[in-house]
């Protein structure tokens, strides 16, 4: 079972003909689509009652709402729909506690008048995917269903007293560098160079014994061709970096410097050239990948593994290697399975690795610590490049809101755009 699934049980065991109840979500996490699923599966369940949402009220910490970057109206006008009520019977409060984190995670449908019919679920799990088993795999969470009326007047006040921390997000900027430096990063995506390589993908490396490392001293002219290290011998059986010698790269050097920002947790961009970033290597990256499916034929690939199953057998005979011959069939495999891996050629030609998430609780610090280097290292600075003039702009004027923020990003997207 689901927590969503449990939620839905919950209105059902709880809610009588004709009932009318207030929803509460209070969650630390959220996305607003599952934001919006969770409220509308529990009107459906009221309305199959002939009940009725008769209001919404939706707890969430100050520092995730400027991560969603939708506007309060929006929302509420999402939720409206999926409740089924009037825009004005929706509250979104966003709970601002210096310094803390607003971690609790609860859903109840409570009747608005007495306070004492209807639920509380207090779990683990956040109003995300994972959190209420939408996705697959899904989160493991814990739930405790409460109906006793006097936990559910407790509840109650405890939603309206939370009303006390309520503050804008444009307030919330200006009081606490981390929703600042957080509201910055988020408007974009941080990169970190890829540091591997294609050849290394496709290497055939095999382990020596200690006969194999003598043999190595003597300079054996059956090793013709691998490279040592230590315990290990390899080769490039195919020289697949010849693709990206015959054809250009897509990106010019100036680029990267223009519209990418060096920070301490890697390099940043705005997210509109992010997007222009991605796709560029989908349209560019198609010779590059019709380049390496040409060299790696399977009849190649299969040619190339019967000169390696002759090294092994030779290897073999002689006691010089650790491994069985099934090593050739195993890297035959993983070669014809790299052959579909275009994310590996598009870093090739692009050597920057997109870093899913960098925003959680544990690296509050750094990244507060990575917006006031980028703050002072900036201040210093007289002519910038696109990018880095609206990161200072946004430093040294605090009344800028997100979505000026994101109105600049698309300016510098449209430059960024010419240029390519």
């Amino acid at each position: 079972m689901t927590l969503l699934d449990f939620i839905k049980g919950a209105v059902k065991a709880t809610a009588k003909r004709n009932a009318r109840r207030h929803l509460y979500i209070l969650t630390c996490y959220f996305d607003i689509e599952t934001l919006v699923e969770v409220i509308s599966e529990i009107s459906k369940r009221l309305e199959s009652v002939s009940g009725k949402v008769a209001g919404v009220t939706v707890a969430i910490d100050v520092g995730e709402w400027i991560r969603c970057r939708v506007s309060s109206s929006k929302l509420k006008e999402q939720i409206s729909k999926a409740a089924n009520i009037e825009k004005k019977r929706v509250k979104v409060v966003p709970v601002r506690a210096p310094g803390q984190l607003l971690h609790a995670k609860a859903y109840a449908a409570i009747s608005p008048h007495d306070q004492q019919k209807g639920f509380v679920v207090i779990t683990s799990g956040n109003t995300t995917r994972p959190g209420l088993g939408l996705s697959i795999p899904g989160n493991l969470e814990i739930a405790a269903l409460i109906t006793e009326p006097e936990s559910l007047v407790v509840f109650t006040h405890i939603m309206q007293e939370l009303e006390e921390y309520k503050i804008s997000g444009k307030n919330a900027m200006k009081q606490d560098d981390f929703l600042r430096a957080l509201a910055l990063f988020k408007s974009g995506q941080f990169y970190h160079r890829w540091q591997g390589s294609l050849g290394a993908e496709i290497r055939f490396t095999l382990t020596l014994t200690r006969k194999g490392k003598s043999a190595r001293k003597s300079n054996a002219k059956e090793f013709g061709g691998y490279q040592f290290d230590g315990h290990t011998m390899s080769r490039s059986p195919i020289d697949i970096e010849q693709v990206f010698i015959d054809n250009p790269k897509p990106f010019n050097a100036p680029f990267w410097r223009n519209y990418a920002v060096d920070t301490l947790l890697g390099y940043w961009v705005p997210g509109p050239v992010a997007c222009i970033v991605d796709e560029k290597l989908k349209e560019d990256a198609s010779p590059y990948i019709k380049g390496v499916e040409q060299l790696l034929t399977p009849q190649r690939i299969n040619r190339v593994a019967g000169r390696l199953k002759i090294d092994i057998n030779n290897f073999r005979k002689r006691k010089w290697i650790e491994e069985e011959c099934s090593i050739v069939d195993s890297w035959e495999t993983r070669v014809n399975d790299f052959r579909k891996r275009t994310d590996l050629i598009q870093l090739r030609i692009f050597p920057y690795q997109k870093v899913p998430d960098v925003f959680t609780i544990e690296t509050r610090q750094a990244i507060t610590e990575t917006a006031k280097f980028l703050r002072e290292h900036l201040s210093s600075k007289k002519i910038m490049s696109p990018t880095k003039g609206v990161v200072a702009k946004f430093f040294s004027n605090p009344g800028m809101t997100v979505e000026e923020l994101d109105k600049e990003w698309e300016r510098v997207g449209k430059c960024a755009r010419k240029i390519l």
